[in-house]
């Protein structure tokens, strides 16, 4: 009677005591299971990362070859000083001139100019009157527009999504020369924009006003 009513109470805590080790079990293994696919894909990002900007770097030595090259046939349009340029489009700073780590893989990430995050299709503007010299598809860049300003400058911008300048023609400061986009892009909609002198990569953000 009782002894045995009581053995079976025990028989059953002792089950429900297995199954919820069994099920912490269960649940220690799958943590463990997504942790290591999250590492898998994290190692898989940064190599994606890592690769992309050494591919980015080939393209680099190609636009200075191509920087280079231009001829330097833009009237003066006024001095450049610092901290007086507009920027090329409102946006969140994603990345600054030079070298970073990436906050999400760890790697080290070397920038040639700077990424701006904004909405697609979000004007972009001249930040200096020049002559678009290159209007097309880069690859590593996607749709570029490159600028040749007084003084051996040259601004790029890359990404966009539209391109609203002929190459050959003349801009002004704050002209329309294309729209934000996403193409060639491992961030998502954002601009990427270099200033170069003489091919020669400059940080941005100094000439940049506030």
């Amino acid at each position: 009677g009782a002894v045995q009513e009581q053995r079976q109470q025990r028989r059953e805590e002792l089950q429900q005591e297995l199954l919820s080790l069994q099920s912490q079990e269960a649940m220690i293994q799958a943590t463990k299971q997504e942790r290591a696919a999250a590492l898998d894909r994290l190692s898989s990002e940064r190599a994606l990362l890592e690769r992309r900007a050494g591919e980015l770097e080939q393209e680099r030595s190609s636009l200075l070859r191509l920087f280079k090259t231009q001829k330097n046939t833009v009237g003066s349009g006024g001095t450049w000083r610092s901290g007086t340029l507009p920027w090329p489009v409102r946006g969140v700073l994603l990345r600054r001139f030079g070298e970073s780590r990436d906050s999400k893989t760890g790697a080290v990430v070397v920038s040639g100019g700077i990424e701006i995050r904004a909405a697609q299709g979000t004007v972009v503007r001249a930040v200096a009157q020049g002559e678009a010299v290159h209007c097309g598809w880069l690859r590593g860049f996607g749709k570029v527009v490159i600028l040749a300003h007084a003084g051996g400058l040259h601004t790029l911008y890359a990404h966009l999504n539209g391109v609203d300048v002929q190459q050959g023609a003349t801009v002004h400061p704050r002209d329309t020369i294309g729209t934000v986009g996403d193409t060639e892009s491992l961030h998502g909609s954002m601009l990427y924009f270099e200033l170069r002198q003489h091919g020669r990569a400059q940080d941005p953000l100094p000439w940049l006003s506030d």
